[in-house]
């Protein structure tokens, strides 16, 4: 979860510097923010999943 907030940040850094000419790593710092945006929103997802799946087996179990 931290590793794709810090690839949200520092994707958008590298996308202002390429737009301002800085760098000429757009592409790059494209795909960083958009698997940094996958990253924070599908694993908080993924977590609760697992969580339901715990409890819905120890619901069953009792």
């Amino acid at each position: 979860m931290i590793l794709g907030i810090l690839a949200i940040i520092f994707g958008a850094i590298g996308r202002g510097k390429a737009t301002r000419g800085q760098a000429t790593n757009k592409g790059a710092a494209t795909a960083g923010l958009v698997c940094g945006i996958i990253a924070t929103v599908i694993l908080p997802l993924l977590g609760l999943l697992l969580l339901a799946g715990i409890m819905g087996r120890l619901g069953a179990a009792a």
